[in-house]
């Protein structure tokens, strides 16, 4: 369901001001900085490919409202880095990576985007270590195995500046989709044989 945050509307304009002036300044609102947001991881990341500032794409997976407007729309995409890495070693030491949203694309602009995680692999004994770093007053965690966040993951994240925009207004366009390539046409199959002995043709009839 879509995410309602609350707003921060334009200071009204005083009757001195020119009325153009004051047109656009009540007709503007704010998304405030930290409002939360749910991303999706839309590759595979790990521990054994994936190096200190390594870029990986996220994608909104649910409309951010405010005003009745749709401020964030589902679909959107964001980015982030790879801010640590390390392969599991000697001594059963488990893979760990850190990893942090940095930005959003609204329509063409950037913003920012707040989201820190850490993931760590089995160790050998078996148990998965799951933490969470928590910035401001944001927190979240994720979890793999064998040193893996799984494309699909689900994170939660904040947008990580103000969001100015005009209530009423139409979402900021989003990526489409590529289109599925058809699938190959499968090679028709010869009709299997016929297991009933063909008819005599009228040579063999007559001999």
């Amino acid at each position: 369901m879509p995410v309602h945050a609350q707003v921060e509307a334009g200071t009204a304009a005083t009757p001195a001001q020119a009325a153009p002036a004051a047109t656009a300044v009540a007709a503007s609102a704010t998304l405030a900085s930290g409002t939360p947001l749910k991303v999706m991881l839309n590759q595979e990341l790990t521990t054994k490919t994936s190096k200190i500032g390594d870029q990986f794409d996220v994608t909104v997976l649910e409309d951010v409202m405010a005003s009745d407007t749709i401020v964030i729309p589902k679909g959107a995409v964001g980015r982030g880095e790879v801010t640590f890495a390390a392969d599991k070693g000697g001594f059963g030491r488990a893979g760990v990576m850190l990893i942090a949203l940095r930005t959003l694309d609204l329509g063409g602009k950037s913003v920012a985007l707040d989201g820190r995680y850490r993931e760590e692999g089995d160790n050998r004994n078996g148990a998965t270590v799951a933490t969470w770093i928590a910035v401001g007053v944001f927190s979240g965690f994720i979890k793999g195995k064998t040193g893996t966040i799984p494309k699909g993951r689900e994170l939660l994240a904040r947008t990580g500046e103000d969001i100015v925009f005009v209530p009423g207004a139409p979402p900021p366009p989003v990526p489409q989709a590529a289109p599925a390539e058809p699938a190959a046409a499968a090679p028709a199959s010869e009709p299997p044989p016929s297991s009933s002995p063909p008819a005599p043709t009228d040579n063999a009839a007559t001999s």
